[in-house]
């Protein structure tokens, strides 16, 4: 898997293969265990064996290292893997700031600069 991802999003990623319960809003509700590709402080990347439907809402619960992750959030984008199998992509909409916080730790690099003591 590449780790390359263009210079124009919005947040940093990081590939993390977590495990992932996703629960999408279709009719019939499709609802099952997969794998994180990608986080990121906006959204992830996740696998999934269907198409979804790009606008659907997805409720996320997701395994990140040593935290587990709740949200609500839309897809944006899914593009083939291999027949059969499909990368989805998620903007976050909702995540409690808690939540939030755990995924910010999984970029250090992106932390604001301290303010000089006065």
């Amino acid at each position: 898997m590449s780790t390359v991802y263009p210079t124009k999003r919005r947040y940093p990623r990081r590939p993390i293969r977590g495990a992932a319960l996703v629960r999408c809003d279709r009719v019939p509700v499709a609802e099952g265990f997969t794998r994180t590709r990608v986080v990121g402080l906006g959204g992830c990347g996740f696998e999934s064996d269907e198409l979804l439907g790009v606008g659907r809402f997805v409720e996320l619960v997701l395994r990140l290292e040593r935290h587990t992750i709740r949200a609500l959030g839309r897809i944006v984008y899914e593009r083939p893997l291999e027949p059969g199998r499909y990368e989805v992509g998620v903007e976050f909409l909702r995540i409690p700031e808690e939540h939030r916080a755990a995924i910010r730790e999984l970029f250090p690099e992106e932390a604001a600069p301290a303010e000089p003591e006065v």
